[in-house]
């Protein structure tokens, strides 16, 4: 194809074609073989795509020549087959009917399709509803045992604080916990687990509703699982807290329980001296 296409810019350039660098000229061809590539209505995609090119090159004398041999090139290209047709386009003013292209016969209906096996009674519906309404219960009952199970273990959660005391030995960066398991209620959630958490990572614990999630990381919290050393510092939050006017930073800071100790303390002192004084 590109042979084609440079025969035929030989042809509509003439003499010309020689006096230009060979690379200008391959750029000139590859363009206009590309079999993507839109000549336009009388070779205006052409000029658009190579006509300042042709006329810096001295393949034309002004930009009235240029369109002129555009559009010959156009013409020459589609001659010889290397022009894409272009899809038919209709005006959106001219009247467009629904069933243009559709056979005029009509469509065969469609045959009713035979159920293969015993038909429902109306009895047999009574049952299956019955059955559904049954489920639902069971699963109702079922995330109430979760949610008194969660309450529960909320209860042995520790008092959310921020500890200053490292006395626990060097600064843990991976977590481990082997062969451990999480039971609620005589019920067990896992069994045999393994987890490593490494330092700088970040995790996401995914899984159905009442598997066991957020009892896992109570009991992680609570430090009831081997592996999580003494000194590491687990903060739980809620999934729901009640809104109030505490802004955030004042939540967090109220979360150091040592720093609010020693605030009281300072003001119990200050109190103490003021009264001294007076």
């Amino acid at each position: 194809m590109t042979e084609v296409a440079g025969s035929v810019v030989q042809e509509v350039l003439g003499r010309r074609a020689v006096d230009v660098d060979q690379p200008i000229m391959d750029y000139i061809i590859n363009v206009l073989a590309d079999e993507d590539f839109d000549f336009g209505i009388d070779g205006e995609g052409a000029f658009e795509a190579i006509g300042e090119l042709l006329v810096g090159a001295g393949c034309v004398d002004d930009t009235t020549e240029c369109r002129s041999v555009c559009s010959i090139l156009s013409e020459k290209f589609g001659k010889h087959g290397l022009v894409k047709p272009k899809p038919t386009m209709r005006s959106l003013a001219t009247p467009f009917r629904m069933d243009d292209g559709m056979d005029e016969e009509q469509a065969p209906k469609k045959k009713v399709e035979v159920f293969d096996g015993p038909l429902l009674t109306e009895r047999d519906k009574a049952k299956l509803e019955r059955r559904k309404r049954k489920d639902e219960r069971q699963r109702e009952v079922e995330y109430q045992i979760h949610l008194a199970e969660m309450e529960a273990a909320r209860e042995g959660m520790p008092v959310v604080c921020v500890t200053h005391d490292n006395s626990g030995g060097s600064t843990v960066k991976d977590i481990r916990m082997e062969n451990f398991s999480v039971s609620v209620g005589g019920r067990e959630l896992i069994v045999d687990g393994e987890l490593t958490l490494s330092f700088g990572r970040h995790y996401g614990l995914v899984g159905r509703n009442g598997t066991g999630k957020t009892t896992f990381l109570r009991h992680m919290a609570m430090h009831a699982i081997d592996g999580i050393p003494s000194n590491c510092q687990i903060l739980h939050v809620e999934q729901e807290v009640v809104g109030d006017d505490i802004s955030a930073l004042q939540c967090v800071l109220n979360s150091d329980i040592e720093r609010t100790q020693l605030l009281q303390e300072e003001a119990r002192l200050s109190a103490l001296q003021r009264h001294g004084l007076g």
